[in-house]
C-alpha cells in the first residue's frame, strides 16, 4: 500500500505576516498600553508644597512731609496776643481805659492861672496866641486878661475853644505864638509837641512856652535835642500844683505834686538859654 505523502505547504511571507501580524500588533499596543495604564492608574502626586521663608518685615522709611501725613493732636488754640496801643505820639492821648496807670484821663492837669501870670510878667509875646491843648481854657483865659488874641483848641472838647483838633497832625498854625502846657504821657508826647510847635513857628517867626517837669532838664534822651535847639528863656518856678482833672481832692496827689519850669523858645536864639527863678506866690 502505497502511502502518499502530501506535500505541506510552504509558508509564503504574506502568510507570515499574517501569522506573526496579530503578535506584533499585540505587542506594539501592549507597549503603549502599558505605560498608559500605569499614568492613568498611579493616583496623583500633590505639587510639593513651597517650603515657607520667614517673613521679612518691609523697612520702614522715614515718613515724607505731606499734608495727609498724620499730625500732633493739635494744642489748643492761644488767645491771640493783645496787640499794644499805638503809642500817643500822633495825637494828645489815648481814650482814659488805655491811658498810662496813675496818669489823669487824657492828661488832663489843668494849670493853675499863677503859672501864665507868672510868665507873663517876665515876656511879652508880639501877635497873636495859639493854645493847642486848652482844657477847660485855664491858660487861654489868663492870656485873654492880659489883652492877647488868643486861639485855643484841643483833642477833647471841655466846653472851651475847639475840640477834636489834633495838634500833633496839623499842618499850618492858627496862631503866631504857641503857649501850652503839653501832655507829658508815657511815650514822649511834651517832646513832640515841642517839635511840632517849633516846626509852625518857624514859619509864622513866632515864639514857643511850654509848661514842662522840671526833671525833664536831666534827661540823656532830651540833652541832644536841648543843644540843638536850646530854649532862649528857662523860668523855673517854685511852687505849682497841676492836679489831676483839675480835682485838688485826687487820690494822685503824689503825682500831681511836681515842680515845673516854663521854657521859651525865640526865633533866631543860639547858645545858651537864661535861666531865671520864678516865684508864684504872687500871682496868686
Amino acid at each position: 500500500m502505497t502511502t502518499l505523502l502530501t506535500p505541506r505547504p510552504r509558508p509564503t511571507f504574506a502568510s507570515g505576516l499574517k501569522s506573526e501580524a496579530p503578535s506584533i500588533a499585540q505587542t506594539l499596543v501592549q507597549s503603549i498600553a502599558d505605560p498608559v495604564a500605569q499614568v492613568v492608574d498611579k493616583p496623583a502626586a500633590r505639587p510639593a508644597a513651597p517650603s515657607a521663608k520667614p517673613a521679612v518685615r518691609p523697612a520702614v522709611r522715614p515718613a515724607r512731609y505731606s499734608a495727609s501725613a498724620t499730625r500732633p493732636a493739635a494744642k489748643p488754640a492761644a488767645r491771640p496776643a493783645v496787640r499794644p496801643a499805638p503809642r500817643a505820639s500822633a495825637s494828645r492821648a489815648s481814650s482814659p481805659s488805655r491811658s498810662p496807670r496813675g496818669r489823669a484821663p487824657f492828661e488832663f492837669y489843668p494849670t493853675p492861672p499863677e503859672a501864665t501870670r507868672a510868665l507873663l510878667s517876665v515876656e511879652q509875646f508880639d501877635g497873636d496866641i495859639w493854645e493847642p491843648a486848652c482844657g477847660d481854657g485855664a491858660i487861654s483865659k489868663v492870656l485873654v486878661d492880659a489883652g492877647y488874641s488868643v486861639v485855643s483848641t484841643d483833642l477833647i472838647d471841655r466846653g472851651y475853644g475847639q475840640g477834636g483838633h489834633d495838634f500833633l497832625k496839623s499842618t499850618w498854625a492858627f496862631g503866631k505864638n504857641i503857649i501850652t502846657n503839653p501832655p507829658y504821657g508815657t511815650h514822649g508826647l511834651g517832646d513832640a509837641f515841642i517839635r511840632r510847635a517849633l516846626i509852625h513857628t518857624q514859619k509864622t517867626g513866632g515864639c514857643v512856652a511850654m509848661l514842662l517837669n522840671l526833671r525833664s532838664l536831666a534827661n540823656p534822651d532830651r540833652t541832644p535835642k536841648f543843644c540843638k535847639t536850646p530854649p532862649a528863656a528857662i523860668y523855673i518856678l517854685d511852687d505849682l500844683t497841676c492836679w489831676p482833672e483839675g480835682i485838688p481832692t485826687s487820690s494822685e496827689r503824689r503825682i500831681a505834686r511836681q515842680q515845673y519850669y516854663w521854657a521859651v523858645w525865640k526865633p533866631g536864639h543860639t547858645g545858651a538859654p537864661k535861666v531865671w527863678w520864678l516865684s508864684t506866690q504872687a500871682f496868686r
